[in-house]
């Protein structure tokens, strides 16, 4: 492996075969220790900031691929959950979207924004959506896919001038890493993300540039010296 260089992913595959090889069939336990599992290396999600967010939406041709991607960043919704709204979903009323069977096959709601419900309310004046789905693809009775977003959405950050690698799910990302520079907590956050664990919010604050912006060199908390404090 070393010889050819292997990536993580390939590397990890030939040692879960070899586990299910030697643990399954050959009874060895032993292998669960031996054969170990190379580390992922972790990164940091690609985030946009608002002036991009904006050109890319200005950048979309179809008011359809607009309003997911408005979903996706004004509701922090995982681009699935997006794709699979409901009028039913929008309570006007409470302000509230109804996420349901999302990840972890887990209800919730987040906040609407009487932004994104008025650019909802005018998609729906505008395309009248037939089916069940706000957002229907190619059958009558069917959602929009990813993969037809993706398609869509590749072009227009291409026409936005952003040269970052841009998915659906970067509007997630710059949702919650957005909402942390405004002061938000990680606990809320979390809760609106869906996230079963606090430590998948939590790598959001690395990317929060204008909290680390505001934070002070402990060079500067030693007082007044007179003086050069060289000299």
């Amino acid at each position: 492996m070393r010889k050819k260089a292997f990536s993580v992913s390939t590397v990890n595959q030939y040692a879960a075969a070899l586990r299910l090889f030697f643990i399954v069939t050959l009874n060895k336990p032993w292998a669960r220790e031996r054969i170990v599992f190379a580390r992922v290396p972790k990164k940091l999600p690609d985030v946009l900031s608002g002036t991009e967010i904006i050109k890319v939406l200005k950048a979309f041709d179809s008011i359809k691929h607009k309003t997911v991607a408005l979903c996706c960043y004004g509701a922090g919704l995982r681009i699935n959950e997006a794709l699979h709204l409901k009028a039913r979903d929008i309570d006007s009323t409470r302000q509230v979207i109804v996420v349901r069977n999302g990840k972890g096959k887990k209800d919730r709601q987040v906040p609407l924004s009487p932004r994104l419900l008025h650019c909802l309310r005018e998609y729906y004046r505008r395309e009248r959506p037939r089916g069940e789905y706000l957002f229907p693809g190619r059958s009558r009775d069917g959602a929009l896919s990813k993969l037809a977003f993706a398609k869509a959405l590749a072009p227009t950050v291409r026409k936005a001038g952003i040269r970052k690698k841009v998915t659906a799910h970067v509007f997630r990302h710059s949702y919650a890493t957005h909402l942390i520079e405004a002061g938000a907590d990680l606990r809320s956050v979390q809760v609106l993300m869906g996230h079963a664990s606090i430590q998948s919010t939590a790598r959001y604050v690395h990317l929060t540039t204008a909290r680390m912006m505001k934070l002070s060199s402990p060079l500067e908390l030693l007082g007044k010296p007179e003086g050069s404090l060289l000299s």
